[in-house]
Formats: structure tokens, C-alpha cells, sequence
């Protein structure tokens, strides 16, 4: 009750909190403030917390003070509003890992990331930043999947439909059956990890494998993230198919016809693809925000201390033969800086989506002409392209990118560079 010294303690300890964290600097040690939410969740009021099975406990303040401004402190405040006449259950954020070059980095070269206390490094790539939000909360429901997920109902509705199937069950459970049905279905959306981060500035980028289907190029393309020189190198056919459907690799193959352009591509689009594709790796559906819920009426919030709970997930998986693998690398001088690859045209991951995305508008750029770097001796490419063995032989596939690569360097031998300075 408000009145209670239990209540008033409480508030006090979760206000202090509040303005601690609200103020905790990105670089600052979270050790201390992990300790002060644990003892803080010790206390009667907060005892319901337990029906929260994430942890809580961080490795980074910018994690934990974005987990807190995002929704936690809301999610606390609300276990001191359970006696109001309407109250609201709040299911908290997750915590989202953040990413820096001194500390947690995940599978991210350290170079294309700022130390976490450096408010300035990364104002370059904020936008890129923000954009990336924006799409990959647009692609958590893309039109673009076979079968796209239906839209998520608004919290009362979701409040509403799990109170529904909660209600047929005994008494002393249907708290635990409705939290437990919010859960399943809480509000995730792809996103990027916190943190900010460098562009790539320098260094050449070769990407190679095929693009299309039933009309196809197996490609090995050449970016310069300095000036944005582009070399393209293209085999490009047309599935043949025989009576049973099937495709008939000898003709296939007799049609290619190989083409080689050289030219530039707009540099900074070039470069925020390339960030997106090195850190599609780390996209990760998460809750990103706190999400209230009506409360029915008549039902009493009570958890017992064994009960688990399990975490839904509204990530889902497709595709399809007409999907290829493009692999990549970043090359600075002779030594690979980041590789990866990318499921072309459409992935079901959303990181590697907008990357692909970047680079279609990247390349729709591409002008003809004297590129404004030279083509440094094309390296072998790390990893494998991937097309459906349906569509096309393994060992064929090996001696078409071979000769593509040779027919890249041939080409830049007698190229013309355009010296001027990149804009």
C-alpha cells in the first residue's frame, strides 16, 4: 500500500536508482549499478519482479542505462502501481548488447567501432544508423517473406486475447498463464547492437557470386571504399531448362557471355553498405522498448518463486533455390580486414537485408568510365558463392569465378585511372 514503510521505502530506493542511471556515463563501470538493481529487486514491493526470466545483469552502462531509459525504470515503477483502480503490467525491454572498440565487440573487427567513451566518434555514421533502425523495424513484418507474420495486435487486444485463453484455467494459475501468453508474444524487432560506429573508409571491397535465376550473372565485383573505383566482372546466362524441368547444365553454361565495366560508384553509399554488411552478423530480434498491458479485471498478480517462464520469439525462417550466397571480403593492402557473406535477392535475416538493400542502391550508381584508383592484384576471395545444386554444378561454378578473376585483372591492367582527388 502507498502508505506502507515497505511502499516508501521502496520508491525512495527505485527514484535514487533512477537518477543514477539516467546520468551514467557510457565508459563508466557497470559492476556497481548491476549490484544496486539486484538489492533493489530484493526488496517486498519488487517481489513479483521474479516473473521476469531475462537477465539483468550487464556488461556495459550503455546497455544498462538504454535497458532503463527504454522501459526498465518503467517496468519497476509499475510493481508500486498494482493497487491503482486500473492498473498496467509492463514487460520490460531486453538488454542489448553494446558494442565498442575497449570492450565487447562480438564478431566485429575492432577497427569499425569507437571506444565507448568517445562521444564524438561515430557522428559519421549516425544517420546510417538511424536509417538501419527504421528499415530493419520494417522488415520485422516484410511483405517480402513467402509467408509474412501477421501484424502484432495492440496491447489491449494482446492483453484481451491471452485473458481469453487464461481464464479456463484454475484460479491460482491464470496470472501465470496470462503473463506467460504476453511473454510469448511480446513486441520483438530486428536491431543493430548499441554502440557507435567508424566508417570504412579505406581498403578495397570484392564481392563475387551469382545474381538472378532464371537469367543470371555470376560475378566477381571490386570497390574501392577510398574513391569509389568500381570493377565488375560478369558471366551472365540463362537457366536452360529440359522436359522434366530440370536444368540442363551443358546448355547453360554455352550461353554465358562475359562482360567487364569499369567506372566509380557514389562513395558514401558504398561505405554504409559496406558498414551494414560487416555488422549484419550482430542484428538480433529483440524488444527494444517496454509495452504495457491492461490488467483484467479480477485478475490478482501472483507468482510462485519455481515458476519459469519461456521467451517467445516472432523470428522466422524461409527461402528459396532462387536465392544465391554472395561471399565478400575487405581488403586493406593484402590483409583481410572483415568477410562475411550475404543471401541475395531477398534473405530472411534482416541484418543481411539491409546491407543487400545499401549495396543494390549503391551500385545503382555505378557510371562508366576511368575509375579513380587502380585495381590492386584481385586477391582469392574467402568463402564459397552459394547456388542451388539444382541450378548449378559446384565444380563449374569454382572455374567460372577462376576466370572471372582472371578476366578482372587482365582488364585493370590496360585500365585508365582518373587521378583526380575523390570528392
Amino acid at each position: 500500500m502507498p502508505k506502507t514503510p515497505e511502499y516508501q521505502a521502496a520508491r525512495v530506493a527505485l527514484d535514487e536508482l533512477d537518477r543514477q542511471l539516467r546520468s551514467l556515463p557510457a565508459g563508466a563501470a557497470v559492476e556497481p549499478y548491476n549490484r544496486k538493481l539486484a538489492e533493489l529487486l530484493k526488496l517486498p514491493c519488487f517481489r513479483l519482479s521474479i516473473e521476469n526470466s531475462r537477465d539483468l545483469e550487464d556488461k556495459s552502462a550503455l546497455s544498462l542505462r538504454t535497458f532503463w531509459e527504454d522501459g526498465g525504470e518503467e517496468w519497476l515503477r509499475s510493481y508500486l502501481s498494482l493497487r491503482d483502480p486500473q492498473p498496467s503490467v509492463v514487460l520490460p525491454p531486453d538488454l542489448r548488447p553494446a558494442l565498442a572498440s575497449d570492450g565487447e565487440h562480438g564478431e566485429v573487427p575492432p577497427a569499425f567501432l569507437c571506444p565507448a567513451a568517445d562521444e564524438r566518434c561515430g557522428q559519421e555514421t549516425a544517420g546510417w544508423v538511424l536509417r538501419a533502425e527504421e528499415a530493419l523495424a520494417a522488415l520485422s513484418h516484410s511483405p517480402r517473406a513467402p509467408f509474412p507474420p501477421p501484424a502484432p495486435l495492440s496491447p489491449k487486444a494482446q492483453a484481451q486475447r491471452c485473458w481469453s485463453q487464461a481464464r479456463s484455467k484454475p484460479a491460482g494459475g491464470r496470472y501465470v498463464a496470462w503473463r506467460t501468453c504476453l511473454e510469448e508474444a511480446r513486441p520483438e524487432v530486428p536491431a543493430l547492437p548499441l554502440g557507435a560506429f567508424r566508417a570504412p573508409r579505406s581498403g578495397w571491397w570484392f564481392i563475387r557470386g551469382r545474381r538472378g535465376h532464371y537469367r543470371f550473372c555470376d560475378e566477381v565485383r571490386a570497390y574501392d571504399l577510398a574513391s569509389g573505383a568500381a570493377y565488375v566482372a560478369s558471366s551472365c546466362s540463362g537457366l536452360v531448362l529440359g522436359n522434366d524441368g530440370s536444368v540442363v547444365h551443358d546448355k547453360t553454361d554455352a550461353g554465358r557471355r562475359v562482360n567487364v565495366r569499369m567506372g566509380r560508384v557514389p562513395v558514401d553509399n558504398l561505405r554504409e553498405a559496406a558498414l551494414m554488411a560487416i555488422l549484419a552478423k550482430e542484428v538480433r530480434s529483440v524488444q527494444v522498448r517496454a509495452e504495457s498491458y491492461p490488467l483484467p479485471a479480477g485478475l490478482v498478480p501472483r507468482w510462485p518463486e519455481d515458476t519459469g517462464i519461456g521467451m517467445g520469439s516472432s523470428g522466422s525462417f524461409w527461402g528459396s533455390s532462387a536465392q544465391t550466397i554472395l561471399s565478400w571480403a575487405l581488403y586493406e593492402g593484402d590483409q583481410v580486414r572483415a568477410e562475411g557473406q550475404l543471401t541475395w535477392p531477398d534473405s530472411a535475416h534482416a541484418g543481411e537485408q539491409h546491407a543487400v538493400d545499401l549495396l543494390r542502391v549503391a551500385e545503382a550508381g555505378l557510371q562508366d568510365g576511368c575509375p579513380r584508383a587502380a585495381l590492386p592484384e584481385a586477391p582469392a576471395v574467402p568463402g564459397r558463392p552459394g547456388v542451388s545444386r539444382l541450378d548449378a554444378r559446384a565444380a563449374t561454378l569454382v572455374e567460372v569465378q577462376e576466370e572471372l578473376m582472371n578476366q578482372l585483372r587482365r582488364a585493370a591492367r590496360g585500365a585508365c585511372v582518373d587521378a583526380r582527388e575523390s570528392p
